[in-house]
């Protein structure tokens, strides 16, 4: 016995259909088999998939840790370099009076100090050591006399040092009493012999002063360190380590090799598992390192693994549900979903007998609108009162502009239905492109307008397309340049050939009103024109635009456009060639 059951519509009115099974079995139990079956593959896709996810947020937020770390050590590296750059300008400046040899008293270093000439906020004192290793001037008034013979920056250009300025450990200056880094340079007399040394000593937390303001972390890390593995300053966090003692710091050996990197270790400085970030000094064996924990780097990971586990954990318990309750819910689909196949082919008919419609009354148009036209243009050019020739010019104007419209739409109706045929033919394009310019030179001429004609010389003469069809596009999106552009303007037109995939490129660009960016996404939309917009200004029917895109289309070729409002629009498509015998 059949049953009758009634399905509420989308438009609220019921749909009796007729089934010879219950409600209850047309999703048979084979299939709700299925549906699980695939439901568990889903859930393990699920959270697969947020397996995968988290491990791979946890190596992009690494590298993006890496990189972040790279960049300030860059900026490390420009801040030590830019410091070592000044101080061995100054250490030229005094080794040149040194060097003269005329100046026993050093009175023009004097009065450079003394004036301001040299800066010296940053540098705990400045002076030269005789070959001696006797200290025999400093910038600080009264300074003792010491011999330092026996410093490491004295006695390494005592021979040739192949880096020129040489860059200690930190030391306490005997001359300035204070924790100083000592930037040294050789002084040479006439005959090339050792001279001496400049020295110029500075605070060594100046080099990191600027890093205090960067978050790295609790245990953020920025160092100065030698490749003799001697660090020269450490930051860890936002305190300076004391440097009185000389810190040995052990860098991976690849470091020596590298002008930068990066790398994992909890083995430099205090036991915390830190990635870092390395460059290497230009010209100097120095390289300058910022790192941060690994658990700081990864707290973002941590927080999306969080989101990621839960989002699948909530879809889990959703799909579950939904299993669970609404297995008569995928039985009312199936039956909304007949509904719908029925409804759909409605809608084709109803389309299909539209477009059927358009055809029809747009052929019945035009032989009336033809008889009008040819009436009006007797009446206009056999008459010779101007009272009636201007109403039939009117008529005429009119007639013309309808019955475009109407071959418009019968355009539009019969891309539409699928029963335009391209009919492909040789032609000379550079004649047709030139003989649609020709048709609108008038309007051009009108409104003051430049029209322009750039042809690419490798596009090849003969052609095979669809002639007719190229002028309806061509014609539509000239009349739409023209229509919308400022008095005074000018409107180029240009063809390109695409040899490598054998196609034509055409453009239409003007430099008119333009089209706001906001309604970019109507534009090829049919009978679509905004109210504000210039379309209500100069008149127009909304189908041009989507004609010529169809048609485009039609022609196996795509269109777009750039547009901005005030500035101009440029049309432009593609239409591949048929081959030519």
């Amino acid at each position: 016995m059949l049953e009758k059951i009634t399905v509420q519509l989308a438009s609220g009115q019921p749909s009796i259909k007729t089934f010879p099974f219950k409600l209850t079995h047309l999703v048979s139990q084979t299939k709700v088999r299925v549906l699980f079956f695939i439901t568990a593959l889903l859930l393990m896709a699920i959270w697969g998939g947020a397996y995968v996810a988290v491990n791979a947020d946890q190596q992009v937020v690494l590298r993006k840790g890496i990189l972040n770390l790279q960049n300030l050590t860059k900026s490390f590296k420009a801040h030590t370099e830019q410091t070592i750059s000044t101080s061995d300008q100054v250490l030229r400046i005094i080794n040149y009076h040194r060097e003269q040899g005329s100046d026993l008293k050093y009175k023009a270093l004097k009065n450079y100090f003394d004036h301001g000439v040299i800066d010296t906020r940053f540098i705990n004192q400045i002076g030269i050591i005789d070959p001696l290793g006797d200290y025999v001037f400093s910038n600080l008034p009264n300074p003792p006399k010491v011999n330092l013979a026996d410093r490491e920056h004295f006695k390494i250009h005592q021979e040739h040092y192949p880096y020129g300025v040489f860059v200690s450990k930190p030391v306490i200056g005997r001359v300035s009493k204070k924790l100083s880094i000592q930037l040294t340079r050789r002084i040479e007399d006439s005959r090339g012999g050792f001279a001496g040394v400049t020295v110029v000593s500075f605070n060594p937390n100046y080099l990191t002063d600027f890093y205090k303001s960067i978050d790295l972390g609790e245990k953020g890390v920025v160092a100065l360190v030698g490749l003799d593995r001697v660090s020269r300053v450490i930051q860890i966090g936002t305190q300076v380590v004391n440097m009185k003692e000389n810190v040995v710091v052990n860098l991976p050996m690849d470091v020596n090799d590298k002008m930068e990197g990066s790398f994992t270790s909890n083995q430099l400085f205090d036991g915390v598992n830190r990635v870092y970030a390395f460059e290497r000094i230009s010209n100097q064996p120095l390289v300058t390192i910022v790192g941060q924990q690994v658990d700081v780097l990864r707290a973002d990971s941590n927080w999306h693994k969080v989101i990621f586990y839960s989002i699948a954990v909530l879809i889990t318990l959703i799909t579950g549900g939904f299993l669970i309750s609404n297995v008569e819910y995928l039985n009312r689909l199936a039956l909304l979903n007949l509904d719908l196949i029925k409804s759909n082919h409605e809608v084709k008919q109803a389309n299909k007998h539209k477009s059927d419609f358009l055809s029809s009354i747009s052929h019945e148009l035009r032989t009336p609108l033809n008889g009008i036209i040819g009436y009006a243009e007797y009446i206009h050019y056999t008459s010779k009162e101007p009272m009636i020739q201007f109403p039939a010019q009117i008529i005429n104007e009119s007639s013309r502009h309808l019955l475009k419209l109407v071959n418009m739409l019968l355009d539009l109706t019969l891309v539409e239905s699928g029963r335009m045929i391209l009919q492909n033919e040789v032609f000379n394009l550079t004649q047709v492109i030139d003989d649609v310019c020709q048709t609108h030179r008038s309007r051009t001429h009108a409104k003051n307008l430049l029209l322009k004609f750039e042809n690419d010389e490798n596009c090849p003469e003969l052609v095979c397309l669809d002639e007719l069809n190229l002028r309806r596009i061509m014609n539509n999106l000239l009349d739409n340049a023209i229509k919308f552009s400022k008095e005074g303007g000018e409107i180029t037109l240009s063809i390109h050939y695409l040899r490598d995939i054998d196609s034509i490129y055409f453009s239409i660009k003007d430099n008119g009103h333009g089209i706001p960016e906001e309604m970019h996404s109507h534009v090829f939309e049919k009978f679509w024109q905004n109210e504000d917009f210039i379309t209500r200004v100069h008149g127009g029917s909304g189908m041009g635009l989507a004609l010529t895109q169809k048609l485009v289309a039609l022609m196996g070729g795509e269109i777009k456009f750039n547009s901005a409002q005030h500035v101009g629009s440029t049309f432009y498509f593609t239409i591949p060639l048929q081959k030519v015998d």
